[in-house]
């Protein structure tokens, strides 16, 4: 269940209501009616959880479940188009790849005329070739998951919020831009950011960003 100023609130209620049915005596006039007041709280508490805190956390998670099943098959699917665009179709046990510290190794080993795999794969995209063109395809059925579970879910996190917006606003500038402009070098940096999670502020991360970010709605 998340964690929000919601459940914090009936929190506090349930735990001054039990406090009060414990504390007051039911057969005393003066503090009867104080323990009837807590005893109702604490029923109201527990309806309510069940009929709504409950469903909704339920629903929540399923969300966010299918948001992570998105990221992930984008991520898959994104690493056949590498290997295709490096010429490394051969590379066995793609699942491999899912590791950032394999991507890194594997995509930075230099192939041929000084150019690394990363390097063919970067001209593909700065071509706007079949390669291109796949990836900001995938790029949009993650952009459309995010934008379901925005529309579906109050999302408390302020960061996670923003991050989301600023994510769906690279897909859509990508699909914009022209060849061999800064743009396709900033989506080239992205997408390498999200393979090895590095990035020159930064440096190299311990999670995965986005999926740290999907854990948090």
């Amino acid at each position: 269940m998340q964690i929000n100023s919601t459940n914090i609130v009936l929190f506090g209620i349930v735990l001054v209501s039990i406090a009060g049915v414990l504390a007051f005596k039911r057969d005393e006039p003066i503090t009867s009616i104080l323990y009837t007041v807590s005893l109702a709280l604490l029923v109201s508490s527990i309806f309510f959880t069940v009929t709504v805190i409950a469903p909704e956390a339920k629903r929540r998670s399923r969300i966010r479940k299918g948001l992570r099943k998105q990221y992930r098959s984008f991520k898959r699917r994104c690493i056949d188009l590498f290997l295709i665009s490096a010429k490394s179709q051969d590379y066995r046990n793609r699942d491999n790849l899912l590791d950032h510290q394999e991507f890194r190794r594997y995509f930075s080993i230099e192939v041929a005329n000084g150019q690394s795999r990363w390097d063919l794969v970067a001209t593909s995209i700065d071509n706007q070739d079949y390669i291109f063109q796949e990836i900001v395809r995938e790029l949009e059925f993650l952009s459309r998951e995010i934008e379901f579970v925005r529309s579906s879910v109050d999302i408390d996190d302020e960061e996670v919020e923003d991050f989301l917006i600023n994510l769906s606003r690279l897909i859509h500038t990508i699909k914009a831009a022209e060849a061999n402009s800064d743009d396709y070098k900033h989506f080239c940096r992205t997408l390498w950011s999200i393979f090895t999670r590095w990035n020159v502020i930064d440096g190299q991360l311990e999670e995965d960003i986005i999926e740290s970010m999907i854990e948090r709605i």
